[in-house]
C-alpha cells in the first residue's frame, strides 16, 4: 500500500522545528529573522552562552571547522534530538555533517 503524503506547507518554521514556548534554546550565528521569530514566541529569550541544558540548539555552519565543537554542543542537550544546522553550502559540508547522524542529531 502506498503511503499517503502529508502536506506541512501550512505549518510555521518554528512548528516544523519543534519549538515550544517553554524551550530553552542556544543559538550561534543564525539568521536574524529566525532569531527574532524565536524570541517573539519563547517565554525566555534565546541564549548565546553555552551554559546549562538546552532543549534545542541552532547553529549556522559555513565551513567544516564550525562542526568541530559538535560533541561540546551535544553535551548540553536535554535529549539527543535537538541540534539544528543552518548550512548554506550543504553539498560542500555533506561529509562533515554525516558524522552527526549516528548520534541521533538530525541535519536541518
Amino acid at each position: 500500500m502506498a503511503r499517503e503524503e502529508r502536506d506541512y506547507s501550512h505549518r510555521s518554521l518554528l512548528d516544523k522545528l519543534g519549538v515550544k514556548r517553554d524551550h530553552r534554546i542556544y543559538i550561534r550565528a543564525i539568521p536574524s529573522a529566525l532569531h527574532d521569530e524565536l524570541d517573539a514566541v519563547l517565554e525566555r529569550p534565546c541564549s548565546r552562552r553555552l551554559t546549562g541544558a538546552f532543549d534545542l540548539i541552532f547553529v549556522h555552519v559555513e565551513r567544516h571547522a564550525d562542526l568541530d565543537d559538535l560533541d561540546r554542543l551535544a553535551a548540553h542537550l536535554t535529549r539527543p534530538v535537538g541540534c539544528g544546522f543552518f548550512i548554506p553550502k550543504a553539498r560542500a559540508l555533506r561529509r562533515a555533517t554525516a558524522r552527526c547522524e549516528p548520534r541521533g542529531l538530525p541535519r536541518g
